[in-house]
């Protein structure tokens, strides 16, 4: 009755020791791989760690002993772990809680970044690429792991896909300040259970080329369709804008000093890629070549140029130019929109307009 604090930000608290508690009434429970996520909602719990002795002297360690270990995250003796509790538990206005038996397909899964010092914008294709190394990392990891064709793109035999049904990376800034803020990871096809453990165990990307983690925060998992209004990315509409270059994968140039043939220029590029993703036709488009709020992504008044954003894989590859685009299909497009070069890791990502 005395405890009216609890935890590092000395939260107002209320607490009492239940004597006859009715262990029925637990409505939480931790993620078993491969457990249905119909009617739940996901969230990082911190807890002892198995097989942790004297878990009270490991609560009274200081900060500042932590930090001299380097040991804050996870804290001496605890670990993360991911919980499910009942997507209607907290308030009236989530979603209606789902029959137990009825199963929910999985192909999205959304993150929160956190770090002292956020990716810029530019940096979309390197940190995505280091999302999915990590993740194949945590994945192999995982006791009797089937191979993901969903997660990393390629069969068995390592021959990647052509189809674009699997993973993509698609790293945003939803806040318009041109530091990276969310990650979604989505494909057309479904991920299997080992995928979403391991989206469960991502915890924190270490960038080759920065000093600050970027912390994950898992926030959601589920299908495309229990997204919408709640991401941006995930939003129908006709009309779209470039957010990140589309980078073209056809030379668009013969050499010397020769134009372009007519189905290599940027915008038959671009209808290209969207035939081969079987969208409906494109009816209208603005470029960057005649429209100069098209060269780049715009943070305020502030234009970040399309020539600054990274262009390169990890291994090499390349695409062949950059170019922004504001088109208009015949019909609604299910989101997200990304096409061209380096699509699977947020090149060529766009927005509603």
């Amino acid at each position: 009755e005395r405890l009216n604090t609890f935890g590092r930000a000395e939260s107002w608290c209320e607490m009492k020791l239940e004597e006859n508690f009715d262990a029925a009434k637990i409505n939480c429970q931790p993620y078993m791989n491969g457990q249905s996520l119909a009617g739940w909602a996901t969230a990082r719990v911190l807890v002892p760690q198995a097989g942790t002795d004297d878990i009270l002297s490991k609560l009274c360690v200081e900060i500042g002993e932590m930090r001299d270990k380097k040991h804050l995250s996870p804290p001496d003796g605890a670990e993360w772990l991911t919980y499910l509790r009942p997507l209607d538990v907290l308030s009236e206005g989530c979603p209606p809680r789902m029959h137990q038996g009825k199963s929910v397909r999985v192909n999205v899964a959304r993150y929160t970044l956190d770090s002292k010092v956020l990716p810029q914008v530019q940096d979309t294709l390197p940190f995505c690429e280091k999302v999915r190394r990590a993740l194949f990392d945590i994945r192999a990891k995982i006791e009797n792991a089937a191979h993901s064709e969903t997660l990393t793109g390629k069969t068995l035999s390592g021959v990647p896909l052509k189809d674009h049904n699997h993973a993509y990376f698609l790293a945003t800034d939803e806040d318009g300040d041109g530091w990276l803020d969310h990650l979604t990871i989505y494909a057309r096809a479904e991920f299997d259970g080992a995928d979403i453990a391991a989206f469960g165990r991502l915890r924190k990307i270490y960038r080759f080329d920065a000093t600050h983690e970027v912390r994950m925060v898992l926030v959601g998992l589920g299908s495309e369709e229990m997204f919408q209004g709640a991401a941006p990315i995930f939003t129908k509409a006709k009309r779209w804008r470039s957010v990140t270059p589309f980078v073209l994968p056809r030379f668009a140039t013969r050499g010397a000093g020769k134009g372009a043939r007519p189905r290599d220029t940027p915008v038959e590029q671009l209808k290209r890629e969207a035939r081969l993703r079987q969208l409906p036709e494109i009816i209208e488009v603005h470029s960057s070549d005649v429209d100069k709020d098209l060269k780049g992504y715009k943070v305020g008044a502030r234009l970040v140029r399309w020539l600054e954003f990274r262009t390169r894989r990890f291994n090499g590859t390349t695409g062949y130019g950059t170019a922004g685009f504001e088109i208009e299909f015949a019909e609604e497009v299910n989101a997200p929109l990304v096409l061209g070069f380096g699509a699977h890791f947020g090149l060529g990502l766009f927005e509603p307009v």
